[in-house]
């Protein structure tokens, strides 16, 4: 804070000196970072934007890490720069994930029974019983997936975060020096991040601490959120299922919800349709709960492709009742 008359006026600028500023740093021309996802992106306006915060909850299983994971990888593909920060999986298996996620986009012919031995040699090299000369000798399948993560491989950074010092002046330092201006940080996840406060508020003080880094170093910050236990026992969650869901909504821009379709539907609609039922199982439902910027309340659909570690980003609006909507609870 300002210790002296000379130094509050350069803290607290009137107006015009803001205006000069804005022009300066070219803040009100960071571009959104688009998802890849549609009609997500065309729903938020082209994508994240620098100075919000974003949660994204789910139970378990349901796909977290796969999207966000994914967000990222479409966010350096287009020539962005994004930190993926992870209490939760290693650096070498998250490696793996975006070398299945390129494997199941090249255009070099592969079958089924001969992408999923693939898979199996991506799993070898992870586990360090082979090398990355004999991995890419193995299939031209391969070696273009390989090829094609190092195309983005100097823009995106994979963070195994620490329970003890990956606190939030860690990741102000992330964003401020590895993301840089206009990027992207991903968090998975939130409730993860050390803080020495009373357990009660420490969610709330981390996504308080989260939009601050995304204001102060003009950034995109995407949290992944923890589902309260009440939650994990609904069909479909909704937000007030999140852990210490009230602090949490108050500070975010943005809030998504991941819901399995089979369970989150109504009954009414695959009770006598067993390829209806099908269909659902293989299908997640993404629901844009929050939105400062735009419209709420909008549920959208996309093919869950686990084998590859993604989602098929070609998604459409749900139609089908959800439980939960006024007279289809069940």
């Amino acid at each position: 804070m300002p210790t002296s008359l000379a130094a509050a006026r350069r803290h607290y600028q009137p107006l015009l000196g803001l205006l000069a500023d804005i022009d300066d740093e070219r803040i009100m021309h960071l571009p959104p970072l688009a998802t890849g996802f549609t009609p997500l992106d065309p729903l938020l306006d082209g994508g994240f934007r620098a100075h919000e915060l974003t949660l994204v909850a789910g139970k378990p299983a349901v796909g977290k890490t796969v999207i966000t994971l994914q967000w990222a990888r479409n966010v350096v593909k287009a020539g962005g720069h994004c930190a993926f920060i992870s209490f939760e999986h290693s650096q070498e298996s998250l490696i793996g994930r975006l070398l299945n996620m390129e494997l199941s986009e090249t255009d070099v012919p592969v079958d089924e029974t001969t992408r999923e031995s693939l898979r199996r040699r991506i799993r070898d090299w992870i586990s360090g019983t082979c090398t990355s000369a004999e991995l890419l000798a193995t299939h031209p399948a391969l070696a273009t997936a390989h090829e094609a993560l190092t195309q983005y491989a100097t823009r995106l950074f994979l963070v195994r975060a620490s329970l003890t010092s990956t606190d939030l002046g860690e990741l102000s330092t992330i964003a401020r020096h590895v993301v840089g201006y206009g990027g992207l940080m991903i968090v998975d996840y939130l409730q993860k991040v050390p803080l020495d406060t009373n357990p009660i508020y420490r969610a709330q003080e981390v996504a308080a601490g989260l939009k601050e880094i995304a204001m102060a170093d003009h950034v995109s910050v995407v949290a992944i959120a923890a589902v309260s236990e009440v939650g994990l026992e609904q069909r479909r969650i909704r937000l007030h299922h999140l852990d210490r869901s009230a602090p949490l909504i108050h500070e975010c821009d943005l809030a998504m919800l991941l819901n399995d379709k089979a369970a989150a539907i109504s009954q009414v609609h695959v009770a006598y349709d067993t390829r209806r039922l099908e269909d659902a199982r293989d299908t997640t439902l993404l629901s844009v709960e929050k939105n400062r910027e735009g419209p709420a309340s909008i549920h959208l659909e996309f093919r869950k492709e686990f084998e590859g570690f993604r989602f098929d980003p070609r998604g459409s609006f749900v139609t089908d009742h959800l439980v939960g909507d006024p007279l289809y609870d069940s």
